[in-house]
């Protein structure tokens, strides 16, 4: 009788022989069980360039059995085992083909020219270069690296038409543009003089606890003013330049990946470095001064304003003024009521909460023991940011108190910015206590634990009084009063107070999550100067087309509220 041959006709166990080179307890998955796609006349093609894949499917692990040795020694019940043992493995490779395929990624290392010859310096830790990397990496869904030096690039891509896609558009988002590098800077205007440039005449004065000076006019005496035609020009003259820096700083502006947020702020601005031999400059020589500070980054802005301007300016506000124009006086609210918070700044962070009143039956509830009648807010921690990049783009006002800037800073995305707070809100409120006075502004007075500042080694507290107005469908202004306090709460704190005009509508225009270019219109004043149908500006129809005059004639109106100056 000839011999049986082992395994039968159909060779079942060999189907279930272990390889060689399989671990114990477990068995190799073969590449087309891998890439279950790949078809039979491709598996002896070479393989393919992309970097080696290491991908790994978890086998179940069996027990070969010869089919004779099964036939002669195991019992029914172990035969059914391995069956079981067989139909979980073959239910696994299954399920391994029934997944995708293993994502392949094309590398390309992308050599970047010395910075300033035709491209940006690509600098990996600037907040610029990661914020576009970061967009058009989760826009193409690719990956994106700078090498520590930034002489290279690296792009990992799905295939070589994705990553020459992402390679063009890193070539235009990262091109050096002229000039660029300027304009985070403070650039300097001064305002034309309202008797003429013939008899204008500055000196610079020393400013109360500071060291640099800030300009002011020298009041002239037996002048004749003007022709209203030199007047007129000296304006033209001014809007131009106006206009210019603004245009070219909304072109560059545009190209930027980052939120920002845009400001009209008042104040004084001070030099730091003047000709101490010179005591007075006429309108050519001040001007030149003033360029010339602006270039050198010595001139700044102080953004604050005294308690008698902040009270002439409420003053207006309450009383709705007869100079402002009827949709203005139909806007303002002069029952506006201020929202009181506290910020407290550590060494990152800076964390904030909103004072609520505390009410029982419509009316303020009074603790007679800690005078509480205000409770902590929810808790905002946020990163202090380290690199404080603005613009500031100043008209200098010898003739008045008071200058102004158009104050523009990058801001760090919600994502990136927001951080767990240190501490909770209902310990920050065991530790406050209210005195029951009140400071300007009508500010609770307050006072914080000693011990609750050290532990969590707060460095300063900031307690603020804000109202905001509603000028026009536009503009919308902002008056804040602040009160500073160092480690101990127990001292009175500094008081200052700030004046801010806003557009809602500028926060949105320069929102983060932008890929640039963003679509504005050409022209700073044509994309955030358009008011609403029916705004007038004081002085100003609301049928006026010159858009910059409708935004200057409400910094006018401010600054002389802030004066005192009635007319």
């Amino acid at each position: 009788m000839p011999r049986r041959r082992r395994g039968g006709q159909h060779n079942r166990g060999a189907a279930a022989q272990p390889s060689q080179n399989a671990p114990r307890g477990g068995r190799p998955v073969s590449s087309s069980a891998q890439n279950p796609t790949e078809s039979n006349a491709n598996r002896g093609a070479p393989p393919p360039t992309n970097p080696t894949l290491n991908v790994t499917i978890p086998a179940i692990a069996i027990t070969a059995v010869e089919e004779g040795t099964k036939a002669q020694n195991e019992t029914p019940a172990a035969t059914g085992g391995l069956e079981r043992k067989l139909e979980l493995y073959v239910s696994e490779l299954e399920r391994a083909a029934a997944m995708p395929g293993p994502k392949l990624w094309v590398t390309v290392h992308v050599a970047m020219p010395a910075a300033m010859l035709g491209y940006k310096d690509v600098d990996p830790s600037d907040v610029d270069i990661k914020t576009l990397f970061a967009q058009i990496a989760a826009e193409h869904q690719v990956k994106i690296e700078a090498d520590d030096d930034g002489s290279a690039i690296t792009v990992k891509a799905a295939n070589r038409a994705k990553a020459k896609e992402v390679i063009a558009s890193l070539q235009k988002q990262l091109l050096y543009r002229p000039g660029e590098e300027n304009v985070w800077s403070t650039q300097l205007l001064v305002h034309p003089p309202k008797d003429g440039k013939g008899y204008f005449t500055v000196v610079l004065q020393s400013k109360e606890g500071d060291a640099g000076v800030r300009p002011v006019a020298k009041e002239a005496k037996n002048i004749k003013p003007a022709s209203p035609n030199e007047l007129a020009a000296d304006t033209t003259e001014y809007k131009v330049g106006l206009r210019n820096i603004l245009d070219r700083t909304a072109g560059f502006l545009r190209h930027s990946p980052n939120g920002m947020r845009m400001r009209v702020l008042f104040g004084s601005a001070v030099f730091d470095e003047w000709k101490k031999d010179k005591p007075e400059y006429n309108y050519i020589e001040f001007g030149r001064l003033a360029h010339r500070v602006g270039a050198r980054g010595t001139a700044r802005m102080i953004n604050t304003v005294g308690k008698k301007a902040f009270e002439s300016l409420q003053t207006r506000l309450f009383a709705r003024d007869n100079g402002l124009p009827q949709s203005a006086r139909d806007y303002i609210d002069p029952a506006t009521e201020p929202v009181y918070s506290i910020t407290m700044q550590t060494k990152n962070l800076l964390v904030e909460s909103v004072l609520e009143p505390v009410q029982v039956q419509g009316r303020l509830c009074e603790n007679t023991k800690s005078l509480r009648q205000y409770r902590i807010g929810p808790l905002v921690a946020r990163q202090q940011e380290k690199q404080d990049r603005r613009i500031e783009i100043v008209t200098v006002c010898p003739e008045s108190s008071h200058d102004w800037a158009i104050d523009i800073r990058k801001v760090v995305a919600p994502e990136l910015a927001e951080a767990p707070a240190p501490f909770q809100a209902q310990a920050l409120e065991k530790c406050l206590k209210f005195t029951g006075k009140t400071l300007a502004g009508s500010f609770p007075s307050i006072s914080i634990a000693r011990h609750f500042i050290e532990n969590h080694d707060i460095q300063t507290v900031h307690g603020k009084a804000t109202w905001t107005y509603l000028l026009s469908g536009l503009y919308s202004l902002e008056v804040t009063v602040h009160h500073k306090w160092n480690r101990d709460t127990s001292l009175p704190p500094i008081t200052s107070a700030t004046v801010t005009l806003f557009s809602t509508d500028w926060d949105d225009e320069m929102r983060a999550g932008v890929i640039p270019p963003r679509p504005w219109n050409a022209g700073f004043s044509s994309q955030f100067l358009k008011p609403y149908p029916g705004d007038a500006a004081p002085g100003v129809p609301s049928n006026a087309n010159d858009r910059l005059s409708h935004f200057l004639a409400w910094v006018h109106w401010i600054q002389k509220a802030l004066d005192g100056v009635s007319k």
